[in-house]
């Protein structure tokens, strides 16, 4: 790969959860990088001073051309998409049309501009609901709609790759979590489904807490999760960008160290000092165990990941941050 100073990344949805946070570390190393995204309400305070943020839709060719003529980036990260896995199933459409159609109108324009290295967001949900550690080579129908779009979404890349000779890397993404160090960023969303969001929700608004179905084959019967901080996830991407680029590479990013819901509460607890009122719902979903194999990543990041613990630290602290913010 280039050096920094002729890195221009792109980030699309990159006014989200991680792009808010990679932008820090973007800047910290000295990465060139820009946003799109078609949030309405941006908080300019959870990015570097100066961030150009590109506002408008990805498949807005007018939008794409002015992003072109102004920055000309010679890297694209792909993060617009919509994520709910339940909305995925009652609203099939909708995902179809934006993490699909909308993606291939975003891709193929900057293809077109001979723009070469491309990243893709994709997710632990392109596997089955088996329960196992996750390899990136097996071949698993994903267990829900929103899985699929990421896995079409790959196979869309496979495709344009064998075709225009391009770089392409995958990020299957398993549980993010976390916030900036400094608390610079983090999960924007007081209403998000990420489970230590919803725990967060929980301590700090006084709700009860959730639990689906307490009776899994586990050490505590609750599903177990693998759980990566988004600035492992950051320094991964930035460690990607610096090394040669990679023709085509599929990569889980994960822990590789599975947590069950309700150890993960119970570190809740301990770090907020806290107690939780937690309820258990006789309702079943998902697997029962879901961890990464993140061998392949690991050969080119081999350092140490964030522990649990610091994770709830910074996401606790974001979380309470913005409420407190919201209630002003």
């Amino acid at each position: 790969m280039v050096k920094n100073n002729n890195i221009k990344i792109l980030i699309s949805g990159g006014a989200g959860y991680i792009g808010s946070v990679l932008s820090h570390h973007f800047k910290k190393n000295q990465i060139l990088f820009s946003i799109v995204d078609n949030k309405k309400n941006i908080n300019a305070n959870y990015f570097p001073k100066n961030t150009k943020i590109f506002r408008g839709d990805i498949s807005d060719k007018a939008l794409l051309k002015k992003i072109f003529n102004e920055f000309e980036p010679t890297h694209v990260l792909h993060l617009a998409a919509y994520i709910n896995v339940g909305e995925s199933e009652r609203y099939k459409s909708k995902y179809q049309i934006n993490n699909i159609f909308k993606g291939k109108i975003f891709v193929d324009f900057f293809i077109k501009k001979k723009v070469k290295n491309f990243l893709f967001s994709s997710s632990a949900a392109v596997y089955s609901n088996r329960s196992n550690k996750k390899v990136e080579s097996f071949k698993e129908k994903p267990a829900n709609y929103y899985g699929k779009t990421k896995l079409d979404f790959e196979n869309y890349l496979l495709q344009q790759k064998k075709k225009y000779n391009l770089n392409i890397i995958i990020l299957r993404f398993f549980n993010v979590v976390g916030a900036h160090y400094a608390l610079k960023s983090g999960n924007p969303s007081l209403e998000s489904k990420n489970l230590l969001s919803s725990i967060c929700k929980s301590i700090l608004k006084k709700k009860i807490f959730k639990i689906n179905y307490n009776f899994f084959p586990t050490r505590d019967g609750t599903a177990i999760r693998d759980f990566i901080d988004i600035n492992d996830i950051s320094k991964i991407i930035i460690t990607l960008l610096k090394k040669k680029f990679i023709k085509y590479k599929v990569f889980n990013i994960g822990n590789g160290v599975g947590h069950t819901v309700l150890e993960v509460a119970r570190l809740f607890e301990e770090i907020t000092k806290k107690k939780l009122n937690i309820k258990f719902l006789k309702k079943k979903t998902g697997a029962s165990n879901i961890i990464s194999n993140n061998k392949s990543i690991k050969k080119l990041y081999p350092w140490k990941l964030t522990p649990l613990k610091d994770s709830i630290n910074t996401h606790y602290n974001f979380y309470k941050k913005i409420l407190e913010c919201k209630k002003y």
